[in-house]
Formats: structure tokens, C-alpha cells, sequence
């Protein structure tokens, strides 16, 4: 349970939550009620006090639908770091980047803005307060490896990389479907793909694979206008016409 792994962290007025509903975006957690200060980088704590705030009601419980939801992210890069003693920074170098040679990724410290050229956004924009949720520096060839080793079982156990593929019952009928383990399933033109896209300042990236990692593509676009809609539609057509 979170509530374990991270004492204190939730109120105890909450029911458990575990680190498999974190993944599956199945904990329940609405939006925050509390409004986000302008500018800095507020600490992961200080991000999920806006859900655990006393004035916050309570996550939905039972649990009748799959929803995403960028806090569970936030919880689960705090277990991560209250599990192996180190920060999340260095697990996913440690864990991911290292051992798959991605040069060119990592997690920026609290406040770095610096941005390796060239990019697509403007670097002044992009500050990493998103930290776990997916604040993080990457390239279009540094994602291809690592979705393609993750789909072919090369980071996991057996045990772990089932669940990247099973659904949870919940997710049935949810606008955005997501596995156990945490990816994005979705189906264009008969073909299912697995994968995960984000937002960072005025760009929207993602990277989806299809099972077995056979065929994998990488977007990274940058959207005349912020209607999320419209936003599908691209993408699901740049898919079709990649895969």
C-alpha cells in the first residue's frame, strides 16, 4: 500500500492505495483543490499537497473507472525514491539510460531549464516541475531504443512485463486505456499499439511500439492549437500512415 511505502504522505482518512492503482491510473484521485503558485519548481511533496490538502475531498472509492491522472505519477517516483534510497534522477540512470546506452536522457534537477539544442519548444518555457510524470530531456532515437528493449522484454521480469499488457477491467470504455504496468493501449486500423504521449510547454511527444517492439515511432509535434481532440486525431493518423 502507498499509504506503507509513503507513512504520513496521504491523509488517513483516505482508503489504501496501492502501487498498482498508481500505474493503471485506477487510485481514484480527482483534481487537485488546490490552485498551483506561478513559477518556481515546487517540490514533489508540495505537488501532491494539492490533492491531500484537508479542504481536498477524498479519492473516489469504490473505484468505478480508469482515469489518468498526473499525481499518481507523482506518488509513485516519491516510492521509488523512499524504496531504493536513491532519487528518482539516479534509478532511471541506473536502472534504464545506463544500461541501455541513452545518452541523451535524463531528469533535469529542480529548477535547470537548459535544454540541449536544437529543439522544437522554447527552452524558456520548459521548466521540470513535472518530474516523474515526465519531466524529462530525451531524443527522438534515445525513445526508439528504449521502447523498443522495453517491448522485447529487455528491462523487465517476466512477471513485470505481462503486466505491461493486461488490461485492467476498469479501463474498459475509458477514453484513454491503460495497462497494469502503466502504457497507453490503443488500436489504429485494426493494429494495437502500446505507448505513452506528453505535453511540455507548446510540444506534445510521444512514442508508441507494436507488441514484440517490431515497428516503433516517435512524434514530437508542435500543435497550432491546444485542442486535445484535434491533438487525437493527428496522432492517430500519423500512426496509421507509420504503421
Amino acid at each position: 500500500m502507498v499509504q506503507d511505502l509513503l507513512p504520513g504522505t496521504l491523509p488517513a482518512r483516505w482508503e489504501p492505495i496501492t502501487v498498482g492503482q498508481l500505474l493503471s491510473h485506477t487510485s481514484g484521485l480527482g483534481l487537485p483543490c488546490v490552485e498551483f503558485a506561478e513559477g518556481g519548481a515546487p517540490t514533489p511533496e508540495q505537488v501532491v499537497s494539492h490533492w491531500t490538502d484537508p479542504a481536498c475531498a477524498a479519492p473516489q472509492y469504490p473505484v468505478l473507472a480508469q482515469q489518468y491522472n498526473g499525481v499518481n505519477y507523482f506518488l509513485l517516483g516519491m516510492v521509488i525514491e523512499r524504496a531504493t534510497g536513491r532519487s528518482y534522477a539516479e534509478e532511471v540512470q541506473r536502472r534504464i539510460a545506463r544500461p541501455l546506452g541513452l545518452r541523451h536522457t535524463y531528469s533535469p534537477r529542480p529548477g535547470d531549464r537548459s535544454v540541449p539544442g536544437p529543439v522544437l519548444a522554447d527552452a524558456r518555457e520548459i521548466e521540470p516541475w513535472a518530474w516523474a510524470e515526465g519531466g524529462m530531456i530525451s531524443n527522438a532515437p534515445d525513445l526508439e531504443r528504449f521502447m523498443t528493449s522495453l517491448m522485447r522484454g529487455h528491462l523487465l521480469r517476466p512477471a513485470q512485463q505481462r503486466q505491461l499488457f493486461t488490461m485492467p477491467p476498469l479501463s474498459e470504455g475509458a477514453r484513454d486505456r491503460f495497462s497494469m504496468g502503466g502504457l497507453m493501449r490503443a488500436e489504429v486500423d485494426g493494429t494495437v499499439v502500446w505507448g505513452k504521449t506528453g505535453s511540455m510547454g507548446a510540444c506534445t511527444s510521444g512514442v508508441f511500439a507494436t507488441e514484440g517492439g517490431r515497428r516503433t515511432v516517435v512524434h514530437s509535434l508542435l500543435p497550432a492549437v491546444r485542442d486535445r481532440e484535434l491533438m487525437r486525431t493527428h496522432i492517430e493518423q500519423l500512426l496509421a500512415a507509420s504503421l
